[in-house]
């Protein structure tokens, strides 16, 4: 007969370990639960040996400051322990304890990536008992440095949906490992770990669908890479040159009457313009799944009839669907035969295992539809972008795009590269642009040349309506960033996030 009041207890195997958690959760004995593959440490990231404290603080400031800089992400501004959850989930070291209130799940992370033979533990907490065992020692605590040793952290962050699909909870703890386990009450179930049981697929914890706020997070750890990325370049091919912002400003302020830049068009700065910063929040439970959508991608001799054909589909699949409750999609795409089609870098294929195969087709067609899901985009835009990307995929981005013009483009969290049309960059310029440059820098015409056009109008709210910057995006970046993919599966989806705009 288990005796409940031991410290420790050891079971057969996870299953039996797991159905002990949980006959404790129902009594009422135990109800927070933590998972590890091994007996090591009870130890957060932040504080594990050879982890330098001084690069963690800056990565989680950093973070922060992106954080609070992101207006879409306005639930999490000056929310300590939000925040701390979000790089807690995305792999930045933090002073957290991951628990669950699920013993199943915490049997998950028992067992996640264990080796035969290694003792799996669950560990289980009352909090109540927990809170009570330290509350003397918290106090006196606070009060002579302002900090809690521990604290139990139950808190649901919007859009969160790791954490959301996990149960989870966080202890908050800055004390070592020993003195953790001698006031916590923490009960062990320990248990030999086996490779053949399987306890929850994967996705139910670590859900594929993925929520604004995890698309955001793609973009931010993508643009957090880059200075390493160059680091690694300059030691390959030597110490590089940059070119400071501040120095490129002074240049183009200087194709503007008065050496200014305008001022911010008015179309950024409208009703619904703003609803593109708006932060949603859908919780991974409530939000709707809805799975397996089939594209087929013919194999057409021109880009009309690729173009119609894919748009028929597409219109099909969201005849149903309101654009202002879109649900997740588990995008398929094949070819005629069945076979599922893949991207490398000679252009479509059946091969999944090829030396130079990247990525499926259908996820990129689940990166753009994710990306642009949450926001105001109207269904018939995002079909457009998914046609406009096979369109380019299947003939070329120069056969799509007649007076194609390589591009760039930066701001907050996004940097991208791709493809635009001359004339529709053009036509999205403020009607008054050509009138603020000076007349010096103007040809006969009272214009620029294109390249002098472009550069000058790099300041992207300065220079463009909004609207017709949106149609932009919609016909050229966003399926063109999909085709040439330099940045893989990441691609920036809104133009009210870009600040500057050029020549690639």
């Amino acid at each position: 007969m288990t005796k409940y009041d031991y410290p420790e207890h050891y079971e057969e195997s996870v299953l039996s370990a797991i159905k002990l958690a949980e006959q404790l959760k129902d009594s009422g004995e135990y109800d927070l639960f933590r998972g590890q593959r091994c007996t090591f440490p009870i130890q957060p990231t932040a504080d594990r040996p050879g982890v330098d404290k001084l690069s963690v603080n800056v990565e989680l400031n950093d973070f922060a400051s992106w954080v609070h800089e992101t207006p879409d992400l306005e639930s999490l501004h000056d929310n300590e322990n939000s925040i701390l959850a979000v790089a807690q989930h995305y792999g930045l070291k933090t002073h957290l304890l991951d628990f669950s209130r699920s013993p199943r799940i915490a049997g998950f992370f028992a067992t996640d990536g264990a080796e035969d033979g290694d003792t799996g533990t669950i560990i289980c907490v009352n909090k109540k008992r927990f809170i009570e065992s330290w509350s003397d020692i918290n106090k006196k605590y606070h009060d002579d440095e302002g900090l809690f040793l521990t604290e139990i952290i139950d808190v649901d962050v919007n859009n969160l949906w790791r954490l959301q699909a996990q149960e989870g909870e966080f202890l908050r703890c800055h004390v070592d490992p020993n003195l953790l386990e001698m006031f916590s009450c923490f009960l062990h179930i320990y248990f030999p770990q086996d490779s053949r049981i399987s306890i929850i697929s994967k996705e139910n914890i670590y859900p594929p669908e993925k929520s604004h706020l995890e698309v955001l997070l793609d973009q931010y750890f993508l643009i957090n890479s880059y200075p390493e990325r160059n680091t690694q370049l300059e030691n390959f091919f030597g110490t590089t040159i940059s070119i400071s912002e501040e120095s490129i400003k002074k240049e183009i302020e200087a194709f503007f009457k008065n050496n200014e830049l305008p001022e911010i068009h008015e179309s950024w700065g409208t009703s619904s313009a703003m609803l593109w910063l708006q932060e949603p929040n859908e919780h991974y439970h409530e939000h709707e799944v809805l799975t397996d959508i089939q594209l087929i991608f013919p194999k057409l001799n021109n880009p009309h009839d690729l173009e119609v054909a894919i748009e028929k589909q597409l219109r099909n699949v969201f005849a149903n669907i309101e654009s202002n409750k879109r649900p997740s999609v588990k995008w398929n795409v094949f070819d005629e035969k069945g076979n599922v089609l893949y991207v490398d870098q000679e252009g479509i294929t059946k091969n999944a295992n090829g030396d130079f195969t990247e990525f499926a087709v259908a996820e990129m067609v689940n990166s753009i539809y994710q990306g642009m899901r949450y926001l105001p985009y109207k269904n018939a835009e995002i079909i457009r972008v998914i046609v406009r990307y096979f369109m380019m995929l299947s003939f070329g981005v120069y056969q799509i795009i007649d007076d194609c013009e390589g591009v760039e483009f930066s701001g907050g969290s996004v940097r991208g590269r791709g493809f635009a049309s001359n004339k529709r960059i053009r036509d999205a310029l403020r009607e008054d642009f050509f009138e603020m440059i000076k007349s010096t820098k103007l040809d006969a015409s009272s214009k620029l040349d294109f390249r002098d056009t472009l550069f000058s109008a790099s300041f992207v709210k300065s220079a463009y309506k909004f609207d017709s910057f949106l149609k932009v995006f919609v016909e050229d970046l966003i399926p063109s960033q999909a085709v040439i993919a330099v940045e893989g599966l990441v691609i920036g989806v809104n133009p009210m996030r870009i600040d500057v705009f050029g020549e690639s």
